[in-house]
């Protein structure tokens, strides 16, 4: 117990006189030490240094699985994951595959759930990727490439949430004709990306990628910083003022993540199939 108006300040530390509840030893002690002693015994007991490690006194064990209270059914990022009999814990697609190959995999391989859905572990839906990069290549470009093979006919652009969807909506997946005569910027210069010469308030020319200066007309501004233009077609060398839309990068990261969902989609109604040997997306005909 703490004895009564025995607070005092020392060296900018506020301390009291503390008796201890199991042997009656007197001393001086923190004020911040016996409120996080009260804390972790869970009551108004103050104790010595000697008599806080009598077993009487131990830390409970902490809850872990099910009955914790931010119990998430065994998922981790959207994964299943599992126990193992020496106690390690370990996604579940992970440890079919490692059953499945006869060894262990490497931490920089990655994988891949074919049909885009984390608690689909049939080994059927599994393929295993040698690194990230090769793993990011099948999300970035396969499966995004034969979604836009499907647009304005089973997937469309949706410019009230700025995604690709599948549910076609006159309202949200049309605009209106945008018609800009291309000739008032110039000639282009380059030819893997285009860029116009664009003239500037000291009378020099600066030049500036087509689509930056397309936009920046639409908007009559210049672009922030964080904003980026967006190809609703895929092509970056179509500039045409309908392909292009201004998005922040996060919205621009969502808009090219629900093209792999449209894939995804497209793949359970038989329009997309996957070759395991190529490991990649491809469009059925």
């Amino acid at each position: 117990m703490i004895v009564e108006n025995s607070k005092f300040k020392k060296n900018n530390v506020y301390r009291v006189i503390r008796i201890c509840d199991e042997c009656g030893e007197r001393g001086e002690q923190c004020l911040q030490s016996v409120k996080r002693g009260r804390k972790i015994r869970g009551g108004e007991i103050d104790l010595c240094r000697r008599c806080a490690y009598l077993s009487k006194y131990a830390k409970k064990k902490p809850i872990r699985g099910k009955k914790h209270h931010s119990w998430k059914h065994g998922l981790q990022g959207g994964y299943k994951r599992i126990t193992l009999e020496d106690g390690r814990r370990i996604r579940e697609h992970r440890y079919i595959y490692e059953k499945h190959i006869g060894r262990e995999i490497v931490s920089k391989e990655r994988v891949h759930h074919i049909d885009f859905n984390r608690l689909n572990n049939d080994i059927s839906n599994l393929i295993l990727f040698e690194n990230n990069g090769e793993h990011r290549k099948c999300h970035m470009i396969s499966m995004e490439k034969c979604a836009l093979e499907f647009l304005n006919s089973k997937m469309w652009f949706d410019f009230r949430t700025n995604k690709y969807t599948l549910e076609y909506d006159e309202d949200f997946c049309e605009r209106n004709n945008i018609e800009i005569d291309l000739s008032i910027f110039g000639k282009k210069v380059g030819i893997k990306y285009p860029k116009y010469k664009v003239e500037r308030k000291d009378g020099t020319f600066q030049e500036r990628k087509c689509y930056i200066v397309i936009i920046e007309h639409l908007l009559k501004r210049r672009l922030c910083y964080g904003e980026v233009v967006h190809h609703i077609d895929g092509d970056n060398l179509n500039n045409n003022p309908n392909n292009l839309v201004m998005l922040n990068r996060k919205i621009h990261a969502s808009a090219h993540y629900s093209l792999q969902l449209c894939t995804a989609e497209l793949l359970k109604i038989g329009s997309v199939g996957f070759n395991r040997e190529k490991k990649e997306y491809f469009v059925k005909s």
